[in-house]
């Protein structure tokens, strides 16, 4: 069985070799034992047509936004939500052939996760590595057909 993707508007079509590598490596088990992390990707469209903020966006997400960024609208895509220990990998299918790798790791006595945005194969941003536990993260934007892509990276309970 050969691994897919949709996009929107569009046929199925398979994906390419080295995503299907990414994915898979996302299923192996890990060997660590340090503590799990839980982290939550959320996919938003971020543009400038209209006023319109999504309802399923908190009004602390938003204003978080607002205060460095200068969209007047904003639409949740979607919500990603993933289980990690040092060691493990996991990858995102996003919008418009986009993918996100994130890969937690232990160093100096804390959790850390290693960020990296791929469009198709090609490796278009990062890695950074972020402290998930201090601070929620913003990454982008990257353009998309209606606006802009940005990843609001958090933990959650």
């Amino acid at each position: 069985m050969f691994p897919f993707q949709s996009v929107k508007g569009s046929a199925w079509r398979p994906l390419p070799p080295a995503v299907v590598a990414l994915a898979i490596a996302a299923f192996v088990p890990s060997t660590a034992s340090a503590e799990e992390i839980r982290i939550s990707v959320r996919e938003i469209l971020a543009h400038k047509e209209s006023r319109e903020i999504d309802p399923a966006l908190n009004e602390k997400l938003i204003s978080r936004l607002q205060k460095t960024l200068t969209y007047t609208g904003y639409k949740l895509i979607w919500d990603h939500h993933a289980r990690l220990t040092p060691g493990e990998s996991r990858y995102f299918q996003l919008s418009e052939g986009h993918a996100l790798l994130l890969e937690p790791f232990r160093d100096e006595n804390e959790t850390k996760l290693r960020l990296t945005i791929y469009l198709e194969t090609k490796k278009v941003f990062g890695p950074i590595t972020i402290v998930p536990e201090k601070s929620p993260t913003v990454l982008g934007p990257r353009k998309l057909k209606a606006g802009d892509l940005l990843l609001y990276v958090s933990t959650y309970e």
